[in-house]
């Protein structure tokens, strides 16, 4: 305002108005940039979900491969258990008869004991495979069969 005390007209006076503008134009890429490292960081993402994925498969399968071999080595205990308590009986009549010596009744409980101890050995293999699969799949906890953790 003219009536303000501050107000001096220069007498060279020349007015102008004046719009600067500036532009930074390394700025204008962030957005872009910003995007491109995010869809980056998803496709890193899902490869590594998809990899965690593949191997989950994997050891889920040869777990179940694994129980599989194990359920077949019980069942093949039990039919071995079977035949040679029926090869005992067999044997044991045949020696109450006295048609044969008492190594052969021996050799035959001998036997009968093998196939005990491989049919339990299967089922401890069976139960154990049981619980790993359990485990792999997120069925069980690990913690919950450790019986380290329980003295503690």
């Amino acid at each position: 305002r003219e009536s303000d005390p501050d107000f001096e007209i220069p007498e060279e006076s020349s007015s102008f108005v004046g719009l600067t503008l500036g532009w930074d134009i390394f700025a204008g890429g962030d957005t872009h940039h910003a995007v491109g490292e995010a869809k980056a960081v998803l496709r890193e993402t899902e490869a590594t979900y998809a990899v965690a994925l593949r191997e989950l498969k994997r050891e889920l399968k040869q777990h179940e491969q694994t129980l599989e071999y194990a359920r077949m080595r019980v069942e093949n205990g039990i039919n071995a258990c079977e035949a040679a308590m029926e090869d005992r009986d067999m044997v044991t009549q045949l020696y109450e008869s006295g048609l044969v010596a008492v190594t052969r009744l021996n050799e035959v409980q001998k036997d009968v004991e093998h196939s005990l101890q491989r049919l339990v050995q299967a089922r401890v293999l069976f139960s154990q495979t049981w619980e790993e699969l359990r485990i792999a799949a997120g069925r069980m906890c690990p913690e919950a069969c450790d019986p380290e953790r329980e003295n503690k």
